[in-house]
């Protein structure tokens, strides 16, 4: 351990007034209130990295102010970047509520994620029960089965849905990293 100069000055004052074994002693407890302090500080980190996420970093003093500090910031940058993917998210909501068309989300299993208001409507969907269900569970059609099997984005599939005979064109479009629209 590295103990400062004024500890050195005061073991060097307290060996030449009252010996050995009391210098000694007043460097042992140099050392343990340097113990202390990084202690102090390691219980403040550790503290921290079980507390809810948006907790702000603890401050910290001498050595642990810089390191501390720097996990504020990336503290902070961590919040601004889940900010702006919260925003990119909306306004991929927003632009795909606007379109005339239904929208679906899938993922790489072809089960239903997220749909807009208007793929609700065509297809007679609720998220909040059919989130996570496969696609064909909503449209049976052998046609369309065969066409989400199929994985074939290049090319559109039309059938009829629904009692009024409605002909709906539908196309599966690769999208993210495994998903489809």
């Amino acid at each position: 351990l590295r103990v400062d100069r004024v500890g050195r000055l005061d073991a060097l004052l307290v060996l030449g007034l009252a010996g050995a074994a009391w210098a000694l002693a007043v460097l042992a407890c140099g050392a343990l209130l340097l113990v202390g302090f990084h202690l102090h500080h390691l219980r403040l980190v550790h503290a921290w990295a079980l507390s809810p996420l948006d907790a702000p970093a603890p401050e910290g003093r001498g050595a642990w102010a810089e390191v501390l500090s720097a996990i504020h910031r990336r503290t902070r940058m961590r919040t601004a970047v889940q900010r702006d993917l919260r925003q990119a998210i909306e306004r991929f909501r927003q632009a795909a509520e606007a379109l005339p068309d239904g929208v679906l989300v899938l993922d790489s299993a072809n089960r239903l994620q997220w749909a807009n208001r208007q793929a609700l409507v065509q297809w007679s969907l609720d998220l909040a029960t059919d989130r996570g269900q496969p696609i064909v569970n909503f449209l049976r059609q052998p046609e369309f089965i065969r066409y989400v099997a199929a994985g074939d984005a290049h090319e559109s599939v039309v059938i009829e849905q629904g009692r009024e005979q409605r002909m709906l064109s539908m196309q599966l479009v690769p999208f993210g990293v495994d998903e489809k629209l």
